[in-house]
């Protein structure tokens, strides 16, 4: 089931479920890796059709969805400073 996924999760277990994709879902991506950010807004415009969905790449102010994404980055960023502050 997992197979064709990339990259390939060291680990996944099926669960019930679902979520639903909106306007305000946001796509989470490192927050110091700029090299990912043009990945993020193709990954939001090929979502786009099939959703209706207008995506966001997470920012500063999503600091909730960076420390859930990227926890051990977290604790030392500047995004999880204004989350506690």
């Amino acid at each position: 089931m997992f197979d064709t996924l990339i990259p390939k999760p060291v680990v996944a277990k099926p669960a019930g479920g679902s979520f639903a994709i909106s306007d305000s879902t946001r796509i989470a991506i490192e927050p110091a890796s700029d090299e990912l950010r043009p990945l993020g807004q193709l990954l939001a415009e090929y979502l786009r059709p099939s959703t209706g969905a207008e995506l966001a790449l997470a920012t500063e102010e999503d600091a909730l969805v960076r420390r859930l994404c990227f926890p051990s980055q977290a604790a030392s960023s500047r995004w999880a400073r204004r989350a506690t502050s």
